[in-house]
């Protein structure tokens, strides 16, 4: 989702970006853009097809987006690590070794390595509670320790909830939009799960702020709005925005045992660092996501777990 949506603001800013991808990888949110950009088929956890790719480009900023999924948690243990953090020691040893000269390295990191709590702050101890979270923070130490001993510039942004276009329908934001529209009942697990959202736009202009302010290296920055909204809540806002008929089955999905009860960022450092803030109010958020899938409900039912 991060990735779609950074290509197609990329693409908008009249750059053309070279896009890594797995040539397992559906291309659906992509769809338009293909003249506009230049696609590689490479797997991440392939060292010697990641080494070759970054050798011809020599890529003076990276963009590292590629991720595990962590809802539903189907994937095993193994699967989250191949991808975050042997697929980013590969990313890092390629970078090292491309002949780039004073790269950047932009990682998008995730609130699942804390164990939860309100407006955290960058200096709260890491403690996760999955694997995805385990290997999310692998891949944070692994991008920190590599800029320093390789000599190159590394950033992390830290997201927290961001939700809009090409979000997967499965997660709760285009679940609760699609059954709105459908006039299908809402189907949410507990509901009182609270989680601090930003709408997708706002996270863009931080990556693209990201590429050019005089950040510190190996700085970690929270992408947060500082406030959570509980699960129950946002399905409610959903329908009173689209005035669906339907009803908000709650305890319908199973609690999961590695449940995350709280979770909300502070985001000074980002203001400090970037300038950044989020300009979107989360109401108006949920109306640009209402919109979007209501026009491009096809699209949406194709999209995968990412």
């Amino acid at each position: 989702m991060v990735g779609a949506n950074l290509v197609h603001r990329l693409v908008s800013l009249g750059i053309r970006p070279t896009v890594m991808v797995r040539s397992t990888s559906s291309l659906a949110r992509l769809e338009g853009l293909t003249s506009a950009i230049d696609l590689v088929n490479v797997d991440l956890t392939n060292a010697r097809q990641t080494a070759e790719c970054l050798k011809a480009l020599q890529p003076g900023l990276v963009f590292h987006l590629a991720s595990s999924f962590f809802n539903p948690p189907t994937l095993s243990a193994t699967d989250h690590l191949a991808t975050n953090a042997l697929g980013t020691i590969n990313l890092c040893e390629a970078l090292k070794a491309s002949g780039s000269l004073f790269p950047r390295l932009i990682y998008a990191g995730s609130c699942g390595v804390y164990a939860g709590g309100t407006r955290l702050t960058e200096d709260t101890p890491i403690d996760p509670g999955s694997m995805y979270g385990v290997a999310k923070a692998a891949g944070s130490t692994i991008v920190r320790t590599f800029g320093r001993l390789a000599g190159f510039h590394t950033l992390e942004l830290r997201l927290f909830g961001l939700f809009g276009p090409f979000e997967s329908p499965h997660r709760l934001i285009p679940h609760a939009i699609l059954s709105a529209l459908t006039g299908t009942d809402i189907r949410i697990g507990d509901g009182r799960q609270r989680r601090d959202y930003v709408y997708i736009e706002d996270v863009i202009n931080a990556f693209i702020l990201a590429a050019s302010r005089p950040v510190p290296s190996g700085t970690v920055l929270h992408i947060a709005s500082g406030t959570g909204h509980s699960i129950h809540d946002v399905a409610t806002r959903i329908l009173e925005l689209t005035g669906a008929n339907v009803t908000i089955q709650t305890a319908t999905r199973p609690t999961r045992p590695d449940e995350i009860w709280e979770m909300s960022g502070d985001a000074t450092s980002a203001l400090t660092h970037l300038g950044w803030v989020p300009q979107t109010d989360f109401t108006d958020g949920l109306r640009h996501a209402i919109d979007w899938f209501r026009d491009n409900r096809t699209l949406a039912e194709r999209l995968g777990n990412f």
